[in-house]
């Protein structure tokens, strides 16, 4: 079922499930509110879908501490800058985010590519999630959110 975590019993396969290599089950829009939750320090909004103009309704906090979302964010950061999501960059934009590929669960050796992420990293405005049914996060995913972000930033007046 989406949004669960198969813990095994034995320690390869809990560290192989603490970095989302198996057992993990997620939907793109749980992985998008999950990031956006690290973006605004804990807060949870009910999603705004295109076209709806109307302000962001508050749906829960996560309570971590100030410390840990910024270890996150650095992290986040970190791997567009110089880590597997280097193309996800943008010039003049601090974007934070994160790659992945997916093995299909029908067996096939097929992969699926990740990018989740959010821009301006320091005070996020924006959040996406790309989720490609063939390819991988850093070959795929992390160019395709680069462009949806400069197009995003190119209709901003203050963004270069």
């Amino acid at each position: 079922m989406p949004g669960e975590v198969l813990i095994p019993d034995k320690p390869q396969g809990k560290a192989m499930a603490a970095l989302g290599e198996q057992g993990v089950t997620a939907t793109p829009t749980q992985i998008l509110l999950a990031y956006s939750a690290v973006a605004t320090h804990g807060q949870v909004f009910h999603l705004i879908l295109p076209g709806q103009r109307k302000a962001p309704d508050l749906d829960r906090v996560v309570q971590l501490r100030k410390t840990t979302f910024a270890v996150l964010t650095e992290g986040l950061r970190n791997c567009v800058k110089n880590g597997s999501c280097r193309a996800a960059a943008i010039p003049g934009v601090s974007v934070a985010g994160k790659t992945g590929t997916a093995p299909s669960l029908d067996g096939s050796k097929v992969t699926h590519a990740w990018f989740v992420g959010y821009a301006p990293a320091e005070a996020p405005e924006v959040a996406l999630v790309i989720f490609l049914k063939h390819g991988t996060g850093g070959a795929n995913a992390a160019p395709l959110a680069a462009q949806i972000l400069r197009q995003y930033f190119a209709q901003k007046p203050h963004t270069p």
